[in-house]
């Protein structure tokens, strides 16, 4: 099949590992070259385009309309031994239940009535699986002519530190796992396992960050040069990179309400063969060879300044699935409160959280990760220390310095002040004894012991903090290094890799390991240069593009500006413009792992977050999985946002709208004419 590469969705030059147009001529029969002369005949007729969001690394496509069965399904062949993992079926039946319940239409002014003579023949009967599982080390790559960071095929990527080694090479393994979320299951379900039930998501989801393959293939080609049916397959070397697909492939449908004739009629559901039932088609023949730019594509969400429940939590995680999100990094506590219970602290959440029902259990977080993994998304766990603690002063007064001192202005970012009291051996020991239950106990590869925003006055002014440093006579700088590097050895004693914000390197000169710390990024994409070129691996979070609370308006209660200190508001545009590697050198691109969205919670909480989260967060989506294979475009990219948006708001997510719907139905009608200036 000569397939079409189409142009606007994929710009870059000819690869060299493709086939050329002569040698799939000397290499296929006669009737590949009618199927080829009749694609081009179809790609005089142009119909709609592919809107996939996030955009793959390889697209080509055709312009034949496909329609799908009635009774449409998806067939796996599992490996052997031949079974399936429990995460892999729900992924799969997710799939397929979003191909039969989505009714999303294609974004143009007939909502694509004229197709309807174009589809009254059945051509796509079911979409085939294939797996074949390797190694983590041996696990298949696309050769890109971008720079990947993902992966750890040592022939591509050779380990250059112990963050290699730490990101590529050693699982997080606990027994606790498998007992524990098998004890929030129903009696019938255990823990999907890669060697009891076959490749698992959950299980993949376990390999260190740069060891996931999420890699995966599709193709839709015909089956004869008659084009009367097509076959579809995808395949992938992993389960997660299954998942990828199967989310990329329920982009590819589109719906159409029976013709005219027949709206009086109810419309059924599709599993039967009424011909007045809602049409579904795909746009091919297509060919999508796709993987992640970067391993780390986040969101962080704070859930102390405002509560979330469990279930907003889940509906976020299915939303960021949908869009190749994989991390979410959870600002779990703060100074404001502490929803997280403590089995032997139970003061802390007694006294810290906003109400009893407005908490956090380490056995519903264990759940939430394990539905979360599920899902091909890592949960972050942040206990942010030891600034942004003073809620911690509820239930341990004593280990608190500044405690709702004023003006807290000058002891703390915001109210309230307070902050632990680094040079008492009590508030380490408590830190220590927090930070070994979570990373013993939840699953994941990372975790963030925070440490931004320490308030040197505050300590300076502290009676308590100021005895202790001379009894063991020792200064602040010295106090605070002591802390950080003790909690950090309580971390990688479980496996888990460190993540700090950046002042802990920068402004503190902290000497944490090079090789074994990750530094997130949030005051300015500026700081990004200074903190790879001490060596340090990073993830982009700055507040200048990523910080999607901004703008919002002022929250303090007598203020009457209606400014945020991070003004203005970062558009979907601002974070879409956004360039990973700006300032890095080339050889330390390896060095950027990824970034996030992040959203700090004084004005959100679950009842407007859809629309504060989405669709600005599926820029940050395509920023990091598909990378700069493509030279970005917002005008490009605009067409794509809108469908995936209202995809979204098909599935019940509360997404903001982009632009009046008149213009989601004409591209390009809504942008500012040639030559005119942005105000």
């Amino acid at each position: 099949m000569h397939w079409w590469r189409v142009k606007g969705v994929i710009e870059e030059p000819a690869r060299v590992d493709q086939i050329t147009a002569e040698q799939q001529q000397q290499q296929q029969p006669l009737h590949s070259k009618m199927m080829r002369l009749l694609l081009l005949l179809l790609l005089l007729h142009p119909t709609t385009i592919l809107t996939l969001w996030p955009k793959p690394q390889q697209l080509e496509q055709g312009q034949e309309l496909i329609r799908l069965a009635n009774n449409f399904t998806i067939n796996f062949k599992p490996p052997k031994p031949t079974t399936i993992s429990i995460d892999l079926a729900s992924a799969i039946s997710t799939t397929l239940n979003q191909i039969q319940t989505d009714n999303h239409q294609p974004l143009t002014t007939d909502r694509g009535r004229a197709n309807h003579k174009k589809l009254t023949t059945t051509k796509l009967k079911q979409l085939s699986i294939e797996l074949t599982p390797k190694p983590p080390a041996q696990q298949h790559h696309l050769t890109s002519t971008t720079t990947t960071t993902t992966g750890c095929d040592q022939e591509q990527q050779p380990i250059h530190s112990n963050i290699d080694l730490l990101l590529c090479h050693h699982p997080f393994t606990n027994s606790n796992y498998h007992q524990a979320t098998t004890a929030t299951q129903p009696q019938s379900q255990s823990l999907p396992s890669s060697t009891s039930n076959g490749p698992s998501i959950v299980a993949e989801m376990q390999y260190p960050l740069k060891a996931r393959d999420e890699a995966y293939e599709i193709k839709i080609q015909a089956t004869d040069h008659t084009q009367q049916e097509y076959t579809a397959l995808l395949s992938a070397n992993s389960a997660l990179g299954l998942l990828r697909g199967l989310q990329t492939f329920s982009q590819l449908v589109y719906t159409l309400n029976p013709p005219p004739s027949t709206k009086e009629t109810k419309t059924k559901k599709l599993s039967g063969g009424n011909e007045e039932q809602t049409v579904r088609y795909i746009q091919g023949p297509l060919h999508i060879k796709d993987q992640p730019a970067f391993p780390y594509r986040g969101l962080l969400l704070d859930t102390s300044r405002n509560y979330y429940s469990i279930d907003s939590l889940k509906k976020t995680i299915k939303t960021m699935s949908a869009a190749k999100l994989n991390i979410l990094h959870w600002h779990i506590v703060d100074s404001q409160s502490w929803p997280l219970q403590i089995p032997f602290h139970p003061q802390l959440a007694d006294n810290g959280a906003y109400s009893e029902h407005e908490t956090y259990s380490v056995e519903e977080i264990i759940e939430l990760t394990h539905f979360a993994n599920a899902r091909g998304v890592e949960i972050l766990l942040e206990i942010d220390t030891p600034g942004h603690t003073a809620i911690i002063g509820e239930s341990f007064p004593e280990l608190i310095a500044c405690k709702n001192k004023a003006p807290w202005s000058n002891y703390a970012a915001e109210p309230p002040a307070g902050q632990l009291r680094i040079a008492d051996d009590r508030a380490l020991a408590l830190v220590n004894e927090i930070f070994d239950l979570l990373t013993t106990q939840i699953p994941g590869t990372l975790f963030s012991s925070g440490g931004d925003e320490v308030n040197k006055k505050c300590y300076e002014e502290d009676g308590p903090t100021q005895a202790s440093l001379r009894a063991k006579n020792e200064n602040l700088s010295e106090a605070l290094t002591k802390f950080v590097m003790k909690t950090h050895e309580t971390i990688r004693r479980s496996g888990k890799v460190p993540v700090v914000w950046e002042e802990l390197v920068l402004d503190e000169a902290i000497p944490l390991a090079v090789d074994q710390t990750l530094v997130t990024v949030w005051r300015n994409s500026s700081m990004v240069q200074k903190v790879v070129q001490k060596g340090y691996s990073i993830i982009h979070g700055a507040s200048d593009y990523s910080y999607l609370d901004c703008g919002l308006g002022g929250w303090l209660g007598n203020s009457i500006n209606g400014t945020s200190w991070c003004d203005p508001f970062k558009t979907w545009q601002k974070i879409y413009s956004f360039d990973p590697y700006k300032n890095v050198e080339q050889h330390r691109h390896k060095q950027v792992l990824g970034g996030q969205a992040l959203l700090w919670s004084e004005q959100t909480d679950e009842q407007n977050m859809d629309g504060i989260i989405w669709p600005r967060a599926l820029s940050t989506a395509e920023v990091y999985w598909t990378g700069n294979q493509h030279a970005r475009s917002v005008s490009e990219a605009l067409p794509r946002m809108h469908d995936m948006r209202y995809r979204l708001v098909q599935r019940g997510v509360r997404a903001a709208p982009l632009q009046p719907h008149w213009c989601a139905l004409r591209p390009g009608q809504c942008d500012l004419p040639a030559g005119t200036q942005e105000d």
